[in-house]
């Protein structure tokens, strides 16, 4: 709302702005909201967990914001649940990051951080899943909604939140868990109701980190150097007929989990280094034995594209968004577009931008 109100013509509104004779621009009087949007979410949240209420009262006295005490409610949910209302919060805070790497590093990396350590602590890796206790009661929220890791509504942002760096856990740990996450969202069981749908769908779009990709597009000039997070070699595409993360060929996408070795397949890899990578135009070292009749389409500089049209020919492939034309077929010995450097950074596949895009606090 920040960038729409900034860039919105005055001569286009069919309302007028308010007079607050403060002497502040419209983008500061913005940035003021975000900034007590961030104090309200630290009042509200309880440490231990990381989580937050359905609903909260507060007030504001000389620009402090405290807790309010009674009781209020909205949508049927009961006002200290984590529920519907709070798990998108998780989300929400995600999602300004991602758009805002650089201004929303700090409050985002604050508030999440108790939240990434209760969901490293609680995720089983033999079952790759997560425990009940993962969520838990605590100060200022005396309710887990019931049964949460059934129900999307709730889960899908909770797990979304993986995709930003969490500081103290391993690269390849929170790889796995991510792998987890993502194969957990990729199934929506025939009945589930609209919300929980949804929610499954905006938690892929946002593991595999086509949302960091759409808010570099529009913000930064469609340059993805500047992403504070690292997205999956090729986004799950969709088909009406199948779900949202099936391939054209109807096979599920696989969620691959970080090796020493390059990545091969779709990975979606989280770096914990503090200085990015640097991208090298002619990657070392890259062989190719394949024969000519082998050409394809690939949207990672490395593999072969699973759409046949796109692999028909050049001309087919450059209508394929990104991709790119392998005249000798798919490629060994580099690291596919997006793929987990893991110490390598000048191995990148053909034109791959920076294997790995670490989260990085403003400077």
């Amino acid at each position: 709302m920040k960038d729409n109100q900034a860039d919105f013509a005055n001569a286009d509104r069919h309302y007028n702005m308010p007079n607050f004779d403060d002497g502040l621009t419209l983008e500061e009087r913005w940035l003021q909201v975000i900034e007590t949007s961030y104090d309200v979410l630290d009042v509200t949240q309880c440490n231990d967990m990381g989580l937050v209420p359905n609903w909260a009262l507060l007030t504001e006295t000389n620009g402090a914001v405290n807790s309010y005490p009674g009781s209020f409610t909205g949508s049927g949910t009961p006002q200290y649940e984590f529920g519907s209302e709070a798990s998108r919060t998780l989300w929400r805070v995600v999602f300004d990051v991602a758009l805002h790497p650089q201004e929303a590093f700090e409050p985002a990396e604050h508030f999440l951080n108790p939240v990434h350590v209760r969901i490293d602590s609680g995720f089983d890796s033999g079952k790759k899943d997560w425990n009940d206790a993962t969520l838990g009661t605590c100060d200022g929220v005396t309710i887990v909604f019931s049964r949460w890791r059934y129900n999307a509504f709730i889960y899908a942002p909770v797990y979304s939140t993986l995709v930003l760096e969490a500081s103290g856990v391993p690269t390849t740990e929170q790889q796995e868990m991510v792998d987890a996450a993502g194969a957990i969202v990729d199934v929506i069981p025939t009945g589930t109701s609209y919300y929980s749908q949804c929610w499954s769908i905006i938690s892929i779009l946002t593991l595999n980190v086509d949302v960091v990709k759409a808010g570099a597009n529009v913000f930064v000039g469609g340059s993805a150097t500047s992403m504070p997070i690292s997205p999956l070699t090729s986004a799950p595409t969709s088909s009406p007929s199948k779900g949202p993360t099936m391939s054209s060929t109807g096979a599920p996408v696989t969620f691959s989990p970080v090796t020493s070795s390059p990545v091969t397949t779709s990975s979606s890899t989280v770096s914990s280094s503090t200085n990015s990578p640097t991208t090298s135009p002619t990657p070392s070292p890259t062989t190719n034995n394949a024969s000519p009749s082998e050409a394809c389409c690939s949207n990672n500089y490395k593999d072969c594209s699973m759409d046949e049209w796109c692999n028909e020919n050049e001309t087919q492939c450059g209508q394929c968004g990104d991709a790119m034309w392998l005249s000798g077929g798919a490629l060994d010995g580099c690291i596919a577009q997006w793929g987990a450097c893991l110490g390598n950074d000048d191995g990148c596949c053909g034109p791959a931008i920076n294997c790995v895009i670490p989260l990085q606090p403003p400077i």
